[in-house]
């Protein structure tokens, strides 16, 4: 990210002060946090978490931190921690009037907490029950699948309608398991925007109804500074999913009333983006995005898939 210059960023600042809602002056209030099966991830619930929230365990900063509109809910990438028991401070990142009302505190435990009881006696062996009665005789299987195999390795998944094997693994379904796995962006769905919401079998999020991304000066994180090819790219990559999209055509101009992707000082962080071949921090807002100003924006993009 370019740093900006002292007039953008007193704009920016007057801005992010001007947006601030009313709950930011109400105490902000943690009320549980759990860790991911896999310890990658800390969910935690609550109450007016704001917008970026300043998330630390053990006194750890921790990434990658997403909030849901409402902010009552949110997710932090989580390093690996020893087993123990460890506070969290969740702080709203207002600090210019930062006070007992902006943090919370909880304790969290992270693996196992204690020694591992002795095992128990095994108990009797039940009586054995009763001979089930014969069921009837099979359909004679059909003499069309005589003679077909699956290829060496490859297990047998099933038949087809007209009979015919069909071969291969049976691809896992892991999305809304609670586990945020290298091919997802976030779990569960829906996710924390109702402008772009997450798949419920991919784990991922739809941002292709999204129309604009802001890049203005400084604010550009593709290419040199200002708007230009490399960041309608990456607004493709982002509205498609996919990697290699690029923008074939592309318009210039002022933002609209409208979500978008914004500069880092009016939204929350996306988690990681790089299956779509975004290798750099995006920001996302459900509040207009005109509100950065009169700075410009790429819109209109017509992408190659």
């Amino acid at each position: 990210m370019r740093i900006l210059r002292t007039g953008e960023y007193a704009l920016a600042t007057l801005g992010l002060v001007a947006s601030v809602s009313a709950d930011s002056r109400r105490p902000m209030v943690v009320v549980s946090a759990e860790v991911s099966a896999t310890g990658t991830t800390l969910f935690v619930r609550g109450e007016r978490f704001g917008r970026a929230p300043e998330v630390r365990l053990g006194g750890m900063l921790l990434g990658g931190v997403v909030v849901n509109a409402s902010g009552t809910h949110l997710t932090a990438n989580l390093p690996a921690f020893q087993p123990g028991s460890y506070k969290l401070e969740v702080t709203r990142a207002y600090s210019w009037q930062r006070n007992d009302d902006d943090v919370s505190r909880l304790t969290v435990a992270i693996g196992a907490m204690g020694p591992q009881g002795e095992t128990g006696s095994m108990g009797a062996t039940g009586a054995t029950g009763p001979q089930g009665e014969a069921g009837p005789q099979g359909v004679p299987g059909s003499v069309a699948l005589a003679g077909q195999v699956c290829p060496a390795g490859v297990p047998l998944r099933g038949f087809s309608a007209s009979g015919a094997l069909v071969c291969g693994l049976t691809p896992p379904v892991t999305c809304g398991n609670g586990v945020l796995d290298a091919d997802e962006e976030f779990e569960p769905a829906p996710g924390p925007f109702s402008s772009a919401p997450v798949n419920a079998n991919t784990c991922r999020f739809d941002f292709s109804r999204v129309t604009q991304l802001y890049c203005n000066n400084g604010c550009s994180v593709a290419g040199p500074s200002g708007c230009d090819q490399a960041d309608a790219d990456l607004l493709c990559k982002l509205r498609t999913g996919s990697p290699t999209s690029v923008a074939s055509t592309f318009s210039i101009g002022l933002t609209v009333a409208a979500p978008g992707f914004s500069c880092p000082w009016y939204a929350p962080q996306l988690p990681n983006m790089v299956g779509r071949g975004v290798n750099v921090p995006m920001f996302y807002t459900e509040d207009s995005l005109d509100t950065h100003g009169g700075g410009a924006s790429v819109t209109n993009v017509v992408c190659t898939p």
